[in-house]
């Protein structure tokens, strides 16, 4: 029997290698045309808020801005939304026209323009490369009186062929020597499902205590119906309402279980160009429907501007208020403006 040779193996090797490689380079197939005439391929990630996410052998992850596309193509699965609220699930294939797409469906091939598409993205296999989010972090320190100030929040959402699952948390944490600590925390996890047109509904849980709302715990369970009012690649504006159940807890033990109605919106806007900077608002109104004549309000409202690549800075602001507290106290409110680090994921 002759012995093994070990360089026997290098054709095999050498064949694997170019296997391997040839199929990485197939995956960053798609390509887009741009207006000055360039092309870019690479792999086609998503589009945000103006700005289209490819992924690049030559550049790594590349920002190309919407309105500067020509056209583009692709023969991956995308999923597509419109102004009109309208999506689609299919491929991209190039126009004549420019400023044009076709999406190609299972059961027709619809000839769009490049401006009605707000939104954008891959469907992918895999929750990782579905999922995108932020981790925030702020601390703030005071030498005249001791008091520190440390503020932390994070959020993901993963993208589904017809809907979105987001999940959240924040928490602020207030320091003072010979003073009462105060903490503010807060953690969500929600569905939102594309209905038809501009309409969506959503279902949500979630809990949350604050101190200075006399709040040690509340566990919640809401159903919402809403419609996106402004839709367009810059910014979104959803508006709706719905019902929720609340099982709450004071800082002194009165508990109480209780149903809501509410109100809110939710406003989403960025831009590309200088400032590169991106705002968050979100606005809410509750009355009690079997605690009678108790109102709350919750707003939270985010700036925030990249400095480089996946590094951000932000002002964040929250306001709380609740008019009958379940100890029965007066009134209360809670507001607070913070600062943040963030990366981006």
């Amino acid at each position: 029997m002759r012995p093994f040779q070990l360089r026997s193996a290098g054709p095999w090797l050498g064949l694997l290698w170019s296997l391997l490689a040839f199929g990485a380079a197939a995956q960053k197939t798609d390509t887009i045309f741009l207006f000055n005439g360039d092309r870019i391929i690479g792999e086609m990630k998503d589009l945000k808020l103006g700005l289209l996410r490819v992924k690049t052998d030559y550049m790594s992850t590349v920002y190309v801005e919407w309105d500067q596309m020509q056209t583009l193509r692709t023969d991956k699965r995308c999923y597509v939304r419109l102004r009109s609220g309208a999506y689609f699930d299919g491929y991209l294939l190039p126009s004549p026209r420019l400023d044009h797409i076709y999406i190609r469906t299972k059961e027709d091939s619809i000839h769009v323009q490049l401006i009605d598409i707000t939104t954008l993205y891959r469907l992918d296999k895999g929750i990782w490369p579905r999922t995108d989010g932020s981790l925030n972090a702020g601390y703030s320190y005071q030498q005249s009186n001791q008091l520190s100030q440390l503020n932390l929040n994070g959020n993901a959402l993963y993208r589904a062929d017809h809907g979105t699952v987001s999940v959240g948390f924040s928490s602020i944490s207030t320091v003072q020597p010979d003073v009462e600590d105060n903490r503010k925390q807060d953690a969500t996890l929600g569905w939102e499902q594309n209905l038809w047109g501009r309409w969506t509904s959503g279902i949500g849980v979630g809990a949350e205590s604050n101190t200075e709302l006399d709040l040690g715990l509340r566990m919640r369970v809401n159903l919402s119906l809403g419609n996106y009012l402004v839709l367009s690649t810059h910014t979104s504006y959803l508006f709706g309402g719905g019902a929720q159940a609340n099982r709450e807890r004071s800082g002194e033990g009165e508990a109480s279980d209780n149903l809501e109605v509410f109100l809110g919106n939710r406003l989403r806007f960025k831009t590309y160009r200088f400032p590169k900077a991106e705002v968050t608002i979100d606005l809410a109104g509750y009355y009690g429907v079997t605690i009678r004549d108790r109102w709350r309000f919750a707003s939270n409202a985010f700036l925030r501007y990249e400095v480089m690549k996946d590094l951000q800075l932000g002002l964040e602001f929250y306001e709380q208020f609740d008019s009958k507290p379940l100890d029965g106290g007066p009134a209360l409110n809670d507001w607070r403006v913070a600062t943040t680090v963030g990366y981006i994921f």
